[in-house]
């Protein structure tokens, strides 16, 4: 599992945060956001393995690995209101992989 607790990974858990500020549970959101940003550091740490790239049998990159890592912390940060973190984050994991969309739009909404 990726990202904060989804099968999906990191945007799934994102937006779940998101709809949980807007339910009135602020802080349950808060560690979600907090939950992306340790899973991410974690996903830095990680060896690739044939199943990193959803299964299809051929390892994730490191590179692939870093961005995705990189993206992950910086929607923890986005959720935790720290633009500047979150747009350090972002623009590393748009460095290491450029078509990487989620990243480019999470970044594009900072500006």
């Amino acid at each position: 599992m990726g990202g904060g607790g989804f099968p999906g990974g990191g945007a799934q858990s994102y937006y779940h945060a998101l709809c949980l500020i807007k339910l009135g549970q602020a802080e349950k959101a808060k560690s979600v956001f907090q939950e992306l940003v340790n899973s991410g550091q974690r996903m830095m740490e990680q060896q690739p393995t044939a199943f990193a790239s959803g299964g299809r049998g051929r390892p994730q990159s490191a590179r692939a690995r870093q961005a995705m890592a990189h993206y992950t912390i910086g929607l923890g940060y986005l959720g935790l209101n720290d633009a500047a973190k979150a747009r350090s984050e972002l623009k590393q994991s748009l460095e290491l992989s450029p078509d990487l969309l989620g990243a480019r739009v999470a970044l594009a909404d900072l500006r």
